[in-house]
């Protein structure tokens, strides 16, 4: 509305602006604009999987794939947005009809334009920047940790992948002890027959349980399972603590110590409820451990 009050000023604003609502209600501008929320669809997901605070390795290189796949398949085929815009425009009368129940009617300029080429070759270029960023994925050792994952795990069982798992011995062949490496081939397909049951479950999850309760059978196995977990494929959590600090080390709290900040910093990014935590400990050791006498109404 602002925009269409200016254009009926005079002098240079006033120009600017004209040329400036031409753009918007160009043919051309409205397809691109729907044409991208079908592709901001697929890339918010591909993001909001990287803000995960439980994310592995396998998951990023699995969610990668459904990405590339998606954004290919729009080459071939419009998204649900796009083919909203094409159902509610008339190529012969350059009308619009937009707004909430289709009610409104919007003349678009510059009709007839053949956008479909241009589309292409935004997807191409997408999909080769998502190619080179995580180019890295598909060098060792990244590329090898996918036969931890339990929806990789083939049916056959002549398809142990024992080639991995002796080049992931290899690579980590300084961290490991001689006894775990002369046992991890060995556990290899017991821990292989514990993955392929769980398919059903979240890599994350099962790769934890395993973690947790740590097998005889595949204990020397895990240790490169726990390498792997190493690995953080996102830094949100990080990027979200240093939120956490700016919003409590404010100009008008100029005498907080630094082991104060820790703290408060601590609680503030723990996972734990208010409804599950335990307060006992704390108290006790507020009470116990002081260097001063607490004095306790």
């Amino acid at each position: 509305m602002h925009l269409q009050h200016k254009t009926g000023s005079t002098g240079e604003d006033g120009a600017r602006a004209k040329g400036i609502l031409k753009q918007l209600l160009s043919e051309k501008f409205v397809k691109h604009l729907y044409f991208l929320l079908d592709v901001m669809k697929i890339l918010s997901e591909l993001s909001k999987s990287f803000q995960q605070d439980k994310l592995c390795i396998t998951d990023v290189v699995c969610k990668l794939e459904t990405t590339m796949t998606m954004l290919e398949e729009l080459k071939l085929q419009r998204g649900a947005h796009y083919r909203e815009f094409v159902e509610s425009y008339s190529e012969e009368t350059a009308v619009f009809m937009c707004g909430k129940h289709k009610g409104h009617q919007l003349k678009l300029t510059n009709a007839n334009n053949m956008v479909d080429q241009q589309f292409h070759t935004f997807l191409t270029e997408v999909l080769n920047y998502l190619k080179t960023r995580f180019g890295n994925l598909k060098e060792k050792p990244y590329s090898l940790f996918r036969i931890f994952d339990p929806r990789e795990i083939p049916q056959t069982l002549a398809a142990c992948r024992h080639n991995e798992i002796r080049s992931l011995v290899q690579y980590f062949v300084y961290l490991l002890t001689e006894k775990e490496k002369e046992n991890i081939l060995d556990q290899w397909p017991m821990l292989r027959t514990r993955l392929s049951r769980q398919k059903g479950n979240r890599p994350v999850d099962v790769i934890a349980n395993l973690l947790a309760s740590k097998p005889d059978d595949v204990k020397d196995c895990l240790v490169l399972v726990d390498l792997m977990m190493t690995l953080s494929p996102s830094t949100a959590k990080y990027e979200r603590s240093f939120s956490a600090m700016n919003q409590l080390k404010s100009n008008v709290r100029t005498r907080i110590l630094q082991g104060s900040l820790v703290d408060l910093m601590r609680v503030r990014s723990s996972d734990v409820s208010t409804k599950e935590y335990c307060p006992g400990p704390a108290i006790s050791h507020w009470i116990l451990d002081a260097k001063t006498k607490r004095h306790i109404l």
